[in-house]
């Protein structure tokens, strides 16, 4: 997957998507040389680390090879784009681990902004749907924010059109115990919200919440309607307030029986705005600590290389995103970690780093965008006046540190 990756680079390709004659000649050649036995191989293997390596190969070649995918035929006769569809499937399917599907979200990502206008309407649907069922079944952080990003990528390319293409389709069926959403449009944004302040990564903390950002601008009275999980409630500490930062969080311990509020869409909004610019801000002061801190080059390097295990925005609380970006020569059980990742030395580049490399979105400026937003949101009257009551202790004090922030 490196030596793909870093050809499409090297080829001159950025976010254009592949339409120079350079690129669209190597994507002809990757897919002739690479695309059956990879197919093959995926569709053989349940081995987690295999197919989550082999559906971000496919979703570069969708990616910068998408022409010479429609035009392929394989020995058994179908097209490059239904057997990628077939894999995708297989995938999203319950049959495969959630282990084993943390990177379909990049892959159905790239199907849908690619080929969406060229797929049959039902077939979209179908592929929505599944989405959807995956997303309600799992409880993998990595992969229900896989599955998000899908959503969020579709509200930057399709505008508000996509909130009337989900309210047509049902919703997933609901787990036991939990309340069946009306239709596909209430079930996304309530589990995306609520999910939001678990996603890691700063290119996925810029698309999702630049994508959300979007949405409350729209004000559509059917998200401003939707309720959700708000904040905790200690009930067995009064001294539980004040904003719950990322590493506030790891140091409390867990006392008494923890209820939750129910709030609007806007309010849960709010408050992951606050804790987005906190968390943010928390993480440049450990970055400038640690530079403070960096005279000892060998024990930098360790603690660089054990820092999977911290929650942050930079990388995910359970290490379980599978990198494969080495030029070296090894074999393929050498470069596959036993931690469900794969080895990150130095001067190589995480997945999320290079894909954000042909992302616009990557630039968006989040330190200016929720103060921005957050000044909006107050400025109205009537959007103050409903928020308010639903705003727990904790988050106002969110609120006004953000402010402190800010100014």
């Amino acid at each position: 997957m490196t030596l793909l990756r870093h050809s499409f680079a090297s080829s001159g390709t950025l976010s254009s998507g592949g339409a120079d004659p350079a690129t669209q000649q190597l994507g002809a050649q990757v897919v002739q040389q690479t695309f059956e036995p990879l197919v093959t191989v995926l569709g053989a293997v349940e081995d987690e680390k295999v197919l989550n390596a082999g559906s971000e190969c496919l979703k570069w070649l969708v990616m910068f090879a998408v022409d010479p995918l429609a035009a392929y035929s394989t020995a058994a006769g179908s097209n490059g784009i239904d057997t990628t569809l077939s894999v995708s499937a297989k995938l999203l399917s319950p049959a495969v681990s959630d282990a084993s599907a943390t990177c379909v979200g990049g892959l159905i990502t790239q199907i849908l902004l690619k080929l969406g206008p060229s797929l049959p309407t039902a077939t979209v649907q179908s592929i929505l749907s599944a989405v959807c069922a995956r997303l309600a079944a799992t409880e993998l952080p990595s992969l229900v924010q896989s599955l998000c990003m899908v959503f969020a990528r579709l509200v930057h390319s399709h505008g508000p059109e996509i909130l009337n293409v989900l309210e047509q389709l049902p919703s997933p069926a609901a787990p036991p115990g939990e309340g069946q959403a009306p239709n596909m449009l209430i079930f996304v944004f309530r589990t995306w919200i609520e999910k939001q302040q678990d996603f890691y990564g700063l290119y996925c903390i810029k698309v999702t919440m630049s994508a959300l950002l979007k949405v409350v601008e729209w004000n559509d009275p059917r998200i401003n309607s939707i309720t959700v999980t708000g904040s905790a409630v200690d009930l067995a500490s009064a001294d539980g307030a004040g904003i719950q930062t990322r590493s506030k969080s790891r140091s409390t311990p867990a006392s008494g029986k923890t209820q939750y509020t129910i709030v609007h869409f806007l309010t849960k909004f709010v408050v992951i705005l606050a804790k987005t610019m906190s968390n943010l801000a928390e993480e440049e002061e450990e970055w400038e600590s640690s530079d403070d801190d960096s005279s000892d080059g060998e024990d930098d390097d360790e603690a660089v290389s054990g820092a999977g295990a911290t929650s942050s925005v930079f990388a995910p609380a359970v290490s379980n995103i599978f990198f494969c970006t080495t030029e070296d020569y090894e074999l393929l059980s050498d470069r596959l970690g036993a931690e469900g990742g794969v080895e990150v030395r130095d001067g190589e580049e995480p997945e999320e780093e290079f894909e954000a490399y042909f992302d616009p979105l990557n630039e968006v400026d989040l330190k200016g965008a929720i103060p921005q937003a957050l000044q909006n949101i107050t400025a109205n009257a009537n959007v103050l006046q409903a928020i308010m009551p639903e705003l727990t202790v904790a988050d106002k004090e969110a609120l006004a540190a953000v402010s402190a922030l800010s100014s």
